[in-house]
Formats: C-alpha cells, structure tokens, sequence
C-alpha cells in the first residue's frame, strides 16, 4: 500500500519525537530499583516500532525531516536523526551528524548510542563515505566492535586518540575478551580524567596479573577518599575484589573514612554478612539509616516495603546535618524501619553463608549472577555483570544494550537458564 505525500511529515515527525523521548526515558528508566530485563523489553516496544516505520517511509521520510539539521539539536533529536540516516543508508544525512557530534562533544553519547538500535550492515553503509580518519569515524568502528561485528581476524582493533575513543575501546576489548587489544602502558597518557582512569583501572582488574592488580589498588587508593559519586565509585571497584585483596582495602579505607557513606557503599559491593550487624545498628541513625538498609539489600535482598521494613519519613529537622552533602544522596531512597529488618534477619540469616559474598540474597556464583541478571532489578544489573566477569573474564554483558541483545546474550552465556517470558 503507497503512502500518499502528505502523510509523510507527520508519520516522519512522530517516529523520530517516539525514537527521542523513548530514549530519554529509556534512560532514567535503567536507574529503577522495581523495573527488570523483561520491563525494558516492553518499554523498548515502541522504539523498535519507530525504527521499523523510518526504514518503511525511506528516501520521502528523510526529506521531510530536513529542516532539523538546521535547527539547534539536543542529543534526543540528534538520536532519532542518527537511526534514520542508518536505516536509509544516506551517506551525507550521517557525516552530517557524525560532523555535528564532533563539533558538539556533549551530542557524541547519543550518536554513539543510536547505532545499537539499527543493523551493522546500516551503518557500514550509511559511513562508508567518510573521508579522513575523524574522532567519530574512530568511535562509530568502536562501537561496531563491541559487538565483535567484525571478522576478528581481519580487521585491526581501532585506534584511541581521545579519553571517550579510549573509553569505548576498553569496553569493546571487555566485551569482546580481547585484552590484547588495549596497550594499557601506550594508552595511559589518554586517561586524562577520572572516569576514563577508572575504566583503565577496571581493565586491567579484569585482565591483569595478581601483581599488576595489587599495583592497581595501591597506585589508585587516595582516589576512593575522594568526596562525592566519584570516592564511592573507586570504592566500589576496589571492595568488590574477591578475596583478601577486597578485605584489605575495606580494612584500609575505614582507617581513613570510618563509617561514611563511601564505606558503607564499599561493604555492599564486597557483599560479606559479616557486616550485617554493623549496617544494622545504622539502621537507627537518620544520617546513615537509608545508605545503611540501601547496602542491606544489596547483600541480603531484603526490600523494606516488600519484606516489612519500610518506615515513614521522619520530621524534616532530624535531617539537617551539615555534614550531608547536597544534594542528598539519599532523597530517592526509602526509610528503614529498624526492628523490622531485626525480625526479617532473624528469619532468614542461616540461609546465609558468612564466608560467602553475596548480591541481592544470592551468592556471586556464575550461574546465580546470570540469573540476577535476567530477573533483578535494572539498578543492580551493572554490578552483576561486572562482578560475573570479573569472576569469568569470558561472560561479557553490557547492561545498557537494548533488551533483545542481552537476552540474545544471555543465552549464549548460559543456554540452560530458564527464558524469561
């Protein structure tokens, strides 16, 4: 059935605000502490939806979104423009978006993360007439890479000349189990910024000696001192080492921060029982009582409003420590209710072994973590995939990849889990 000419601007412009907003939202959504794998797969319904009626409508569509690129883009907009000069395979409307995320550092995630919604044959058509090496012809060879796209075996890992193409090269090699392809000591000028330093830093945990780890953990230690989100995240990749090298920084770390927010953020990601007792006695000061139940769950799996821990909110002036950073960490989190989780642990502790580490109530066992990772919440699934790898260098799943692709993943990890429906 042809689609008369005057339907083509409004279906054209609806698929492209659906691809955006989705996004978006798509987002925000894989912070849920409710939401799981299945959910994502509903939400991404309507995207693939959009993305198919963009291929359908072809050369017409892409002339009526013209005007767009002349017109100052947000990284939703430039999303959406991204897939469609994919799906129609036009060369121009592509380096014209690639020129823009070049020339607009902050577009570049959203012109990255649009060529995982479209087939690789798409965008090796759609790029193929891209002239001189440019940062994103490097970075889209990148991307296509993460998913070992390519023949290994006859093209070169690409090249990294920036802390974002350093970035995306470490997660390809992650990925993909090739450690051979990132020359740690070559490409270490590169990590000009904390957040690419800690990716080099998670590569060479992963890849690297029992000497080259240990060197790890003690050149970057002053790091998980750091104030704010990035002392917690640099505490969280060091904690969660297995073994004598986790307990030897949790050990050093409350030296140096005692019981702060940072340290309490690192006994959950080490996940020992041990360490119960203590969070539980947090339970009752109004500093620390979400953080504290917040890492409960993480080792215990025990939720407060489903296992009957859950208390209200307490009046606002028990709130004001100046201590706090703001803006509250915290504010999304739920209060706990101290006798509650008593009674719970009571029940439940000798399900529990204290030698073992644990994530949501679960040993961090292969199998266990792959199963979280098909029925956990989306807030926890970064942390089981990267304590699956790190326990199995060869079960790479990246947790930000549209739902289809990590249960095509996931069966491949491990064929014998029960399908999720």
């Amino acid at each position: 059935m042809s689609i008369s000419q005057s339907t083509y601007e409004p279906l054209t412009e609806q698929f492209l605000e659906r691809l955006g907003f989705d996004w978006r939202r798509r987002t925000r959504l894989l912070a849920d502490l409710e939401a799981n794998l299945a959910t994502l797969g509903e939400r991404e319904h309507g995207m693939w939806y959009a993305v198919d009626g963009l291929r359908h409508l072809g050369e017409p569509g892409l002339r009526t979104s013209r005007t767009r690129l002349s017109e100052e883009l947000d990284a939703r907009s430039l999303f959406a423009l991204v897939i469609q000069a994919c799906v129609v395979r036009d060369t121009h409307r592509f380096a014209t978006c690639a020129a823009m995320a070049e020339a607009l550092p902050h577009l570049r995630s959203a012109f990255i993360s649009a060529l995982d919604w479209v087939t690789p044959a798409d965008v090796q058509v759609a790029s193929s007439h891209t002239q001189a090496p440019t940062e994103m012809s490097r970075l889209v060879r990148l991307r296509l890479r993460t998913h070992a796209r390519f023949d290994i075996a006859t093209h070169p890992a690409p090249d990294a000349q920036s802390p974002e193409g350093l970035r995306l090269l470490l997660r390809a090699a992650r990925l993909c189990n090739r450690p051979d392809w990132v020359p740690v000591r070559a490409l270490t000028h590169i990590a000009s910024d904390t957040r690419t330093l800690r990716a080099l830093c998670r590569h060479q945990l992963l890849f690297g000696s029992e000497a080259e780890r240990d060197a790890v953990l003690e050149q970057h230690f002053e790091r998980a001192l750091e104030p704010g989100i990035d002392g917690e995240r640099w505490s969280a990749l060091f904690a969660a080492e297995p073994g004598t090298r986790g307990r030897r920084f949790l050990r050093a770390l409350y030296e140096r921060t005692g019981s702060d927010r940072r340290m309490l953020i690192a006994l959950g990601w080490h996940g020992s029982v041990q360490s119960v007792p203590h969070l539980v006695t947090l339970l009752e000061n109004p500093t620390h009582a979400r953080t504290a139940a917040h890492v409960l769950t993480m080792i215990t799996g025990a939720v407060p409003d489903r296992d009957g821990w859950l208390a209200p909110a307490p009046p606002a002036g028990l709130l004001r420590d100046p201590a706090r950073p703001k803006p509250d960490p915290d504010r999304d989190l739920p209060w706990p209710e101290h006798r509650g989780f008593v009674n719970w642990w009571a029940q439940h502790r000798t399900s529990f072994d204290s030698e073992q580490p644990y994530l949501l109530g679960q040993p961090r066992t292969p199998h266990k973590l792959l199963t979280l990772l098909r029925h956990a919440p989306l807030n926890w699934r970064a942390a089981a995939a990267w304590m699956l790898q790190r326990h199995t260098p060869g079960c790479a799943l990246d947790t930000t990849a549209p739902a289809s692709m990590q249960y095509a993943t996931l069966a491949r990890l491990d064929p014998d889990l029960e399908p999720t429906s």
